[in-house]
Protein backbone atom coordinates (compact mmCIF):
# COMPACT_ATOMS: atom_id res chain seq x y z
CA UNK A 1 0.00 0.00 0.00
CA UNK A 2 1.34 3.30 -0.87
CA UNK A 3 2.03 5.72 1.73
CA UNK A 4 0.44 8.48 -0.64
CA UNK A 5 -3.20 8.20 -1.15
CA UNK A 6 -2.55 9.03 -5.00
CA UNK A 7 -3.77 6.37 -7.71
CA UNK A 8 -1.29 7.68 -10.92
CA UNK A 9 -0.20 10.35 -11.61
CA UNK A 10 0.30 12.25 -14.96
CA UNK A 11 2.31 15.19 -15.87
CA UNK A 12 3.61 16.80 -18.92
CA UNK A 13 7.05 16.71 -20.69
CA UNK A 14 7.88 19.73 -21.81
CA UNK A 15 8.73 22.35 -19.52
CA UNK A 16 7.46 20.30 -16.78
CA UNK A 17 10.09 17.38 -16.63
CA UNK A 18 12.46 19.56 -18.87
CA UNK A 19 13.92 22.88 -18.79
CA UNK A 20 13.55 25.86 -21.59
CA UNK A 21 16.59 23.44 -23.32
CA UNK A 22 14.39 20.08 -23.35
CA UNK A 23 17.53 19.07 -20.42
CA UNK A 24 15.69 16.87 -17.95
CA UNK A 25 15.45 18.04 -14.49
CA UNK A 26 17.41 15.44 -12.41
CA UNK A 27 14.93 16.32 -9.52
CA UNK A 28 12.31 15.11 -11.58
CA UNK A 29 13.58 11.93 -12.57
CA UNK A 30 13.74 11.17 -8.46
CA UNK A 31 10.59 11.95 -8.27
CA UNK A 32 9.06 9.98 -10.89
CA UNK A 33 10.80 7.03 -9.96
CA UNK A 34 9.57 7.35 -6.17
CA UNK A 35 5.83 7.75 -7.30
CA UNK A 36 6.89 4.16 -8.93
CA UNK A 37 8.83 2.67 -6.22
CA UNK A 38 5.45 3.45 -3.92
CA UNK A 39 3.39 1.68 -6.52
CA UNK A 40 2.21 4.99 -8.38
CA UNK A 41 1.78 4.40 -11.95
CA UNK A 42 3.44 7.90 -13.96
CA UNK A 43 1.30 8.52 -17.31
CA UNK A 44 3.67 10.75 -19.52
CA UNK A 45 2.18 13.35 -21.46
CA UNK A 46 3.39 15.28 -24.38
CA UNK A 47 2.76 17.09 -27.63
CA UNK A 48 5.99 15.60 -29.20
CA UNK A 49 5.80 12.28 -31.09
CA UNK A 50 5.29 8.91 -30.11
CA UNK A 51 8.65 7.33 -30.42
CA UNK A 52 10.10 9.99 -28.15
CA UNK A 53 7.85 9.67 -25.52
CA UNK A 54 7.67 6.16 -25.56
CA UNK A 55 11.58 5.83 -24.87
CA UNK A 56 11.33 7.96 -22.52
CA UNK A 57 8.42 6.13 -20.89
CA UNK A 58 10.96 3.02 -20.86
CA UNK A 59 14.39 4.64 -19.75
CA UNK A 60 12.54 6.48 -16.99
CA UNK A 61 10.90 3.42 -15.96
CA UNK A 62 7.35 4.32 -15.42
CA UNK A 63 4.19 2.27 -15.94
CA UNK A 64 1.55 4.41 -16.46
CA UNK A 65 -0.01 5.07 -19.56
CA UNK A 66 1.34 7.49 -22.50
CA UNK A 67 -0.40 10.41 -24.37
CA UNK A 68 1.07 11.96 -26.90
CA UNK A 69 0.78 13.83 -30.54
CA UNK A 70 -1.29 16.46 -29.15
CA UNK A 71 -3.30 12.62 -27.49
CA UNK A 72 -4.15 11.97 -30.86
CA UNK A 73 -2.34 8.91 -29.55
CA UNK A 74 -2.79 7.37 -26.38
CA UNK A 75 -1.11 3.89 -25.55
CA UNK A 76 -2.05 1.89 -22.39
CA UNK A 77 0.18 -1.35 -21.33
CA UNK A 78 1.55 -1.41 -25.12
CA UNK A 79 -2.09 -1.20 -26.78
CA UNK A 80 -3.33 2.04 -28.40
Amino acid sequence: MSRFNVKAVATDIDGTLTDKSYRLSLKAIEALRLLESEGIPVILVSGNAYPLVKALQIYLGCSGAIVCEGGAVVEYRNAM
